[in-house]
């Protein structure tokens, strides 16, 4: 096991052989590379219509707020028009399975040369379930994206994936261990699915989402019960350990999630604990209301308090930042305080929703490409990137006193296209900020 992790920013260089897209490389949808096959046998529900079809309308918690400038038809239009640009860019076929099934990967670059991350097939699994009825290819992509994860398990759980999967699919040199993003959002969007399409398909999505559930829970740390970086991570070692985290992991909707469809309270204690947490380090170590960096590390040996990651913890010298990593925290805090109404999710919101705007003085284009935790920009002054913008943009739907700040924001983004992993977490924001975001209960 190499310990070392790639931002998926760095994984979009790597080149590796060709695989068969659904688009060309030009970006342009291509009929001829989609094939009409049917998802499942005719007795097992082929051409079942979606439950939930895009788009929802979803009613928010009293109090949230979205983009005001467009009508709710417009939202909706924005949404799909990204929807089909992401996957024209970053949806490949990757061949069959023996019994004919096709499989889909997501590229994490702009090339169908580039490799897979386990994070991008869960946002893959997420959007495509979501997009139900929208796309007519829905459950066949979903489908397919979840055969590449099934073939592609980890050295220590079946029910986990591989975090990096080379586009030739040999073994690769980062090893075949988990990250834990991308197994929680393949978790929750097998669950969004068999809300979405049933279990009479393809796949028994409830009975693979408790598989995976209980997959995660080997991955919580036993004391802590905060989720661990990975199943490569060994609960008490001396500089990865069960103590070790990332706050972006802290994806309190999912847990809520999992807690109902299992029945189990474990998840309420790793709810407490991320909430805990999340809250004493923005405390203790941040100049201004809930930044939180990239990683945290316990503060001593046996302590149950954390600070932030030393530089070079994991990835890089700004591990201990609002960076790369945390810029996905008000995603995950947000999409659960819409829902909920819970203020340990609520109110780091509004908080960092009032922060970011009076830094920038109100303009959207003076957000800095990552802050150092007493709010000063890392890089030394404003470097617009659109995701970052788009968390702060979610962030604000807390506040009813940020209108103005949400329109400018979405503004910026809506139509942005940088790359795999801006372009991913500008979708996640669309379809909460469109009212298109709902739960699998």
């Amino acid at each position: 096991m190499n310990p070392i992790r790639l931002t998926s920013i760095a994984l979009a260089a790597l080149l590796c052989v060709q695989c068969l897209p659904v688009s060309d490389v030009n970006g342009q949808r291509s009929s001829s590379a989609v094939s009409d096959r049917d998802e499942a046998p005719p007795h097992i529900g082929v051409n079942l219509p979606p439950n939930y079809p895009f788009p929802q309308h979803t009613t928010y918690q009293t109090g949230i707020i979205q983009p005001s400038r467009y009508s709710q038809a417009q939202l909706d239009q924005h949404t799909s028009t990204y929807y089909f640009n992401w996957i024209s860019h970053y949806l490949w076929q990757k061949g069959n399975e023996a019994d004919g099934h096709p499989r889909y990967r997501i590229s994490s670059g702009w090339s169908i040369y580039d490799a897979t991350v386990s994070e991008g097939q869960g946002y893959g699994m997420l959007f495509t379930a979501l997009m139900a009825g929208e796309d007519v290819d829905d459950r066949k992509y979903f489908n397919g994206l979840y055969e590449f994860v099934i073939d592609h398990p980890t050295t220590n759980n079946l029910h986990m994936m591989d975090w990096y999967v080379p586009e030739h699919e040999g073994s690769d040199q980062w090893g075949n261990d988990s990250a834990f993003d991308g197994d929680c959002d393949i978790a929750y969007a097998l669950l969004i699915a068999e809300k979405q399409w049933g279990n009479n398909t393809r796949f028994d999505y409830h009975t693979e989402a408790i598989n995976r559930i209980a997959a995660l829970k080997t991955v919580i740390g036993p004391n802590s019960k905060l989720p661990m970086l990975g199943d490569w991570v060994d609960p008490y070692g001396s500089q990865w350990n069960e103590h070790s985290s990332r706050p972006s992991d802290f994806m309190i909707g999912h847990f809520r999630a999992f807690a109902i469809a299992t029945g189990d309270p474990f998840w309420d204690d790793v709810i407490d604990a991320c909430l805990i947490t999340s809250a004493q380090v923005s405390q203790d170590f941040s100049l201004h209301p809930h930044l939180l960096p990239d990683f945290i590390v316990e503060q001593w040996s046996g302590a149950t308090t954390y600070k932030p990651a030393y530089p070079y913890f994991l990835e890089g010298p700004n591990d201990g930042n609002y960076g790369w990593n945390a810029l996905r925290y008000p995603l995950r805090y947000t999409g659960d305080a819409i829902f909920s109404g819970d203020t340990r999710t609520l109110q780091p919101m509004r908080d960092i929703s009032l922060w970011i705007h009076n830094q920038t003085s109100g303009d959207p284009y003076g957000i800095a490409a990552g802050y150092d935790m007493n709010g000063a920009p890392i890089y030394g002054g404003p470097s617009y990137a659109p995701e970052f913008s788009c968390g702060f943009a979610v962030a604000a739907m807390a506040d009813p006193n940020m209108q103005i700040w949400i329109d400018d924001l979405y503004d910026t983004f809506y139509q942005s296209s940088l790359g795999y992993y801006s372009d991913s977490l500008v979708m996640l924001s669309m379809f909460l900020l469109g009212g298109n975001w709902w739960l699998p209960y």
